[in-house]
């Protein structure tokens, strides 16, 4: 899946979550570099973040997204390894906030 457009200056793996009830949002953590154990890292100091929704679209064929990249916030990661966990809170230019959690395995 392609979601949005990352920063292409950064080749550091990127975490994509979809929202679980089946909705079209999603938030995307691009990393600097994998988490070697668990801790925080700020939102432009080892991570970027993007939320990203529907927008309005010009026809019932055409299904476009929306991208906000986060201005402030952080991800905290909990569990590094076979199982990687954590949250983010995520801040944005147009006054809005947003959290989420994960677990991947």
């Amino acid at each position: 899946m392609s979601v949005g457009q990352f920063d292409p200056s950064n080749t550091g793996p990127a975490i994509l979550l979809l929202d679980a009830s089946g909705g079209q949002d999603g938030l995307a953590l691009q990393l600097n570099a994998c988490p070697a154990a668990a801790g925080t890292l700020t939102i432009g100091n080892g991570v970027d973040a993007y939320f990203f929704g529907p927008a309005s679209s010009p026809s019932a064929n055409v299904q476009l997204f929306a991208e906000y990249k986060a201005s402030g916030g952080s991800v905290s990661f909990t569990s590094v390894g076979t199982t990687l966990a954590g949250s983010a809170s995520l801040t944005f230019d147009n006054g809005g906030t947003g959290t989420a959690t994960f677990t991947l395995q």
